[in-house]
């Protein structure tokens, strides 16, 4: 199943029929699937045990805290880049704070206006889908890199003489460390390494510029 098809699963946690009801319709008449939680115990069942892809919850829920359920799901790592974002009445700066401090993405207050609500939530997914981009082009990304590195450094076999042997371990991220190898004069190989400090495009363009220098 092509996942771009599939709606985005929006869990909605309040305890006040009014608010659930209005947060429904408005995602729902957009595309959005809903699902509606009105305690912190079925919200935490439903968010590790459906595939949610962003959390509206309130911060005062009859059964306890919404901060410490958003600290609670963070720390799973199933959820891990699910966006939270709350939704209270409370407008002061220190429960905001608390909120982000807990693992929250966003803080709407109290009257809910639809607009802004439609516009934060699709933000939020939006900024999701192009993190979970980033990820999948990562493998790719570091292979193109890591090729590009190692074209530029002599292999064993290329230069016998030198009787040279290499083992090479990309790293998370590929930088511009850098060896050579060359004959210098009668029965005498040089070799060189360097280290380079940085992680970059920029960082590993230095590896050609010295090896050229060098040459």
């Amino acid at each position: 199943m092509n996942r771009n098809l599939i709606s985005p699963l929006v869990l909605i946690v309040d305890d006040d029929l009014t608010t659930t009801t209005i947060l429904e319709s408005m995602l729902r008449k957009v595309g959005f699937e809903t699902l509606c939680a009105h305690n912190l115990k079925d919200a935490e069942t439903y968010a590790l045990s459906r595939t949610v892809s962003l959390i509206l919850l309130d911060v005062h829920l009859p059964d306890g805290n919404g901060l410490d359920l958003c600290a609670r799901l963070t720390a799973v790592p199933k959820m891990a880049g699910v966006p939270i974002l709350f939704i209270s009445a409370n407008n002061d700066v220190e429960t905001k704070v608390r909120g982000f401090a807990a693992g929250g993405v966003d803080y709407i207050t109290k009257p809910l206006e639809v607009a802004e609500v439609l516009a934060r939530v699709r933000t939020h997914l939006r900024l999701r889908a192009a993190y979970a981009s980033l990820v999948e082009l990562q493998p790719e990304h570091m292979q193109w890199q890591a090729s590009s590195q190692q074209s530029l450094m002599p292999l064993p076999t290329s230069m016998p003489e030198a009787r040279f042997a290499v083992c090479v371990r990309q790293s998370l991220h590929p930088g511009a460390d850098f060896y050579d190898a060359f004959i210098s004069g009668n029965k005498v190989a040089d070799y060189v390494v360097t280290d380079a400090s940085g992680h970059d495009p920029g960082t590993s363009l230095w590896t050609s510029v010295f090896r050229a220098l060098l040459a």
